[in-house]
């Protein structure tokens, strides 16, 4: 499917300590039992917004995620940059 493109782009984005965004994602989670889940590919993902509630769960995710990404990388040439 990419390949009709020359790039593509993933952006991981954070929660800053105090900032609006934690704030809101805070209180969204009070409604949720939060369980800390072990992601991996066999990985049974039963409710999304359970699963993502845990603030673990969601940093384990963006590593297997980015993982993922530089092992699918055929070419070689993916370029992990991190910036703020």
């Amino acid at each position: 499917m990419i390949s009709a493109y020359d790039e593509l782009r993933v952006v991981f984005d954070q929660y800053i300590s105090g900032s609006l965004k934690e704030t809101t994602g805070d209180k969204r989670n009070l409604k949720v039992t939060q369980i800390q889940y072990h992601v991996n590919d066999d990985t049974d993902i039963k409710n999304l917004k359970t699963f993502l509630s845990h603030i673990e769960t969601t940093a384990e995710l963006t590593k297997y995620l980015s993982d993922k990404l530089m092992e699918t990388d055929q070419e070689g040439d993916c370029d992990a940059s991190h910036s703020r």
